[in-house]
């Protein structure tokens, strides 16, 4: 996702999406966010995960300092 101001940062999943599983999710995402800010000049507004057995697609804005909290 690239509409100017928004960069996507996207994992995907082959199961289904579980609600109980947020933080871990996030946790995740936020790993694979810290890598691409020290690896990369990109900068990823939102992330999500596409859950290919339903097409279901979860997205949020990046919560930066999500990793640090652990």
């Amino acid at each position: 996702m690239n509409d100017d101001d928004h960069k996507l940062l996207l994992d995907y999943k082959t199961g289904k999406f579980h609600a109980d599983r947020l933080l871990e999710y996030r946790f995740e995402l936020s790993v694979y966010h810290k890598l691409l800010m020290e690896m990369t000049e990109h900068v990823p507004t939102h992330w999500g995960i596409l859950f290919t057995k339903t097409g279901h697609f979860w997205k949020e804005p990046v919560q930066p300092d999500f990793f640090d909290k652990r």
